[in-house]
């Protein structure tokens, strides 16, 4: 993971209840094929997209912690249930925080960009002209440069695929 990707994520416990079919645990001989299970079924469920907390970036899930596999009183179909904490890195940058931004299309309104140097970038940054005081700054730049800019805004609804930023362009 990159530096800029590290500076705006964080590490969040959360717990949740996972439903497997009576197939899957019929298969189920060893607890590491369980961990598995489980660890598959959490990024099936979380990675990728947004969260309360932000973005959940893929494959930073660990479990911390499960009970026992039970089965629900209240359900009328054959299937088991098991209780599971775990850890997720998140991604949501702060207002205020300074980032570099490669940008990757540019027009009449502003620049529309990503992190620079982040494979795996989850923000959508947006770089309006309203926003610069020194409308200079614009002049000369274009689609590949690299650019500093302080977060002034985020946007961001549960199990969106991006995290849209509002930037303003420090240089």
């Amino acid at each position: 993971m990159d530096d800029q990707l590290k500076l705006i994520s964080k590490k969040i416990l959360n717990s949740t209840s996972l439903t497997f079919s009576s197939s899957e645990i019929d298969d189920l001989t060893h607890f590491s094929i369980i961990d598995r299970l489980i660890l598959s079924k959490l990024n099936q469920k979380f990675s990728g997209r947004c969260v309360g907390n932000g973005f959940v970036l893929s494959n930073f899930i660990t479990i911390k912690n499960k009970s026992e596999i039970y089965f629900p009183h209240e359900s009328l179909n054959v299937s088991y249930k098991i209780d599971v904490e775990f850890s997720s890195l998140v991604v949501n940058p702060k207002i205020g925080i300074q980032l570099k931004m490669k940008i990757e299309t540019t027009n009449k309104i502003g620049y529309l960009g990503s992190l620079h140097e982040s494979v795996m970038s989850p923000l959508v940054i947006l770089c309006p002209l309203d926003l610069t005081k020194n409308k200079d700054i614009f002049k000369g730049k274009t689609e590949g440069d690299i650019i500093t800019v302080k977060i002034v805004g985020t946007k961001f609804e549960q199990n969106d695929k991006k995290i849209t930023v509002i930037a303003e362009i420090l240089k």
